[in-house]
């Protein structure tokens, strides 16, 4: 990779990505060109699904299965998403040789150096001198494929981190992690952050909770905690208050000015049941709810308390809707993080 240092750019995070099972209703929504009215010059997005998963693979048993034909991935180019992560927990739901297939038909419609967070292509190259690398983390149950399509996980942060840090070359990272649905930010995210930032990391965002979260700035450094939905299918019905949630997510636009790196602003996503989609500029300086901005600010015993009991709430208020209505079966999934959170902080 060269250290050359290129011009000007600006470019952007968008959420969670899962157009849906079939063309319909996405093949006829409205849609923004995000090149222009964002200001961008590239578009990443985290792509959390299987392409074609029901033709070619078995679906892994015990997880919710998601998969979308390649016909839909075109319009998803032509809106302007450049750049897709694959270091998610959807990429196995149909095995190895779909998530093989899977980075073979996104490398053919976005270019295989832009289909990253894997073995074969861990980082993709923005610009000369800076990167982004993709990692997903233990808790959101990422299933075990083999070496030649193995997702990054956050070892390989570590080593990337560093060796572009040694080379005055800037790393973003863009992170899968956290707990569903819940906008508040794991003390021990915060950890890992600041960890990523002495590792080397320019800035990190992160996604998976399917909600908006918090961000933070240390100096030049900042940490956007979760992005939320970009355009999520919904796969299921449940608890209707929380599915209104998952239809908005946060944009970070970041500028690149040829030796650093700064996040310039957000926006606000929001698309609608048939995918339709909107973007607008959000006024304030960071994303998510302002209890979810003044909990990063509590003391760490509180903040760590209130967090759990969040997630216990959560856990209850929508995994039970779920298990009343049919459509989930009981996992004690969330009641061991609780647990595992407390553990961990009680040793410290």
């Amino acid at each position: 990779m060269s250290t050359q240092a290129s011009p000007p750019m600006r470019f952007a995070f968008v959420g969670d990505i899962y157009l849906g099972p079939g063309e319909e209703p996405w093949i006829s929504a409205d849609i923004p060109d995000l090149h222009r009215d964002l200001g961008v010059d590239v578009v990443v997005g985290n792509f959390e699904s299987v392409v074609d998963g029901t033709e070619v693979g078995c679906p892994h048993p015990g997880k919710i299965h998601l998969s979308t034909p390649r016909s839909s991935l075109v319009k998803l180019k032509d809106m302007g998403v450049d750049v897709v992560s694959v270091a998610n927990n959807h990429i196995g739901d149909y095995g190895p040789k779909a998530a093989r297939h899977t980075i073979e038909v996104l490398g053919e419609v976005f270019g295989g150096e832009n289909v990253f967070g894997w073995s074969g292509c861990p980082v993709a190259e923005l610009a000369p001198g800076i990167s982004i690398a993709a990692a997903c983390f233990s808790e959101t149950n990422p299933v075990t494929l083999d070496d030649e399509s193995r997702i990054c996980a956050p070892k390989d942060l570590q080593q990337l981190a560093a060796h572009r840090s040694a080379s005055d070359e800037k790393l973003v990272v863009y992170a899968h992690w956290g707990e569903e649905y819940l906008s508040l930010t794991a003390p021990n995210l915060r950890v890992r952050a600041r960890a990523l930032r002495s590792g080397g990391a320019a800035h990190v965002v992160g996604t998976h909770s399917h909600v908006v979260g918090a961000a933070e700035r240390i100096g030049g450094f900042s940490a956007t905690y979760g992005l939320g939905n970009f355009l999520f299918h919904v796969v299921r019905p449940g608890n209707t208050r929380m599915l209104r949630r998952t239809k908005q997510g946060t944009v970070a636009v970041f500028s690149w000015d040829g030796t650093a790196v700064s996040l310039d602003e957000f926006w606000r996503s929001e698309f609608d049941e048939n995918l339709n989609l909107r973007v607008r500029k959000i006024a304030r300086s960071t994303p998510g709810s302002k209890f979810a901005q003044m909990h990063l600010r509590l003391p760490d015993s509180l903040a760590g308390w209130s967090y759990e009991a969040s997630l216990a709430s959560r856990w209850f208020d929508l995994g039970l809707s779920r298990l009343i209505e049919g459509v989930e079966r009981p996992s004690f999934k969330k009641v061991r993080t609780v647990l595992t959170q407390i553990g961990g902080r009680r040793s410290r």
